[in-house]
């Protein structure tokens, strides 16, 4: 199984690395959750209302100030790619339930967090 580390999204240094973010996405949803619809977009904003969140649109926000920091934003980029998942298969996406612990295991498993925790 690949790894982001063999594709080339550079790093995150501020708002402006959303091409590098949007790049992470890409790989991520074709890799991970190639079954599932992608999502309508990603934003970085400073006035999203917590790290990152999924919007009603299913867009992807995530705060600029999480932006800056590389691997934190590809963890929350994955977090809200679960509960998009889980949404499109009209499966309740809370946190500390068995369904998101069970994409955050097969997640695990996958390699999809190598290298970011």
């Amino acid at each position: 199984m690949r790894n982001f580390d063999d594709e080339p999204f550079g790093s995150v240094v501020d708002e402006s690395s959303e091409t590098d973010l949007q790049r992470a996405l890409t790989f991520f949803q074709k890799e991970y959750f190639s079954g599932v619809p992608c999502v309508a977009g990603l934003e970085i904003a400073p006035d999203v209302p917590g790290p990152a969140l999924l919007t009603e649109t299913g867009a992807i926000r995530v705060h600029s100030a999480a932006a800056t920091w590389p691997r934190t934003a590809r963890v929350l980029i994955l977090h809200e790619l679960i509960h998009h998942a889980l949404q499109q298969k009209d499966v309740s996406d809370d946190e500390d339930g068995e369904p998101f612990q069970a994409e955050l295991e097969r997640l695990w498993k996958a390699g999809a967090y190598r290298k970011l925790l």
